[in-house]
């Protein structure tokens, strides 16, 4: 019986699954947004925890470097809306429909081809 270095690889990957993605792809440092700014998304992070400290406007994603890329966006102030700019100009699809009030989340995945998250 010999050795699956393949097969044992997978399983150090699947046991290292943490935020919905392999170990060292996880959950940037909360970011604070105001009015205007850039989300930018760390090297390796897939979940973006947000802040604001008054209701925040016209909001910019960065462009994602990945077909498919998904980021989590997740709102943790208590009481501020983070709302993106219009869709040429946030990168968003839905433009300032997306709006995320306090403690809610969005997942959004990158198309390279329309150059817009979804």
């Amino acid at each position: 019986m010999g050795f699956d270095y393949q097969s044992n690889a997978q399983v150090a990957n699947f046991n290292s699954l943490q935020y919905g993605a392999i170990a060292g792809q996880g959950k940037a440092a909360t970011q604070a947004v105001a009015t205007g700014g850039t989300i930018a998304i760390p090297v390796g992070a897939t979940v973006l925890p947000l802040t604001a400290a008054a209701a925040s406007t016209g909001n910019i994603m960065t462009k994602g470097t990945v077909d498919g890329q998904q980021v989590t966006l997740i709102n943790e102030g208590t009481t501020n809306a983070i709302t993106m700019a219009a869709a040429g100009t946030s990168f968003c699809a839905l433009g300032v429909s997306v709006t995320m009030a306090a403690f809610a989340k969005f997942v959004l995945v990158w198309d390279n081809t329309t150059q817009l998250w979804y």
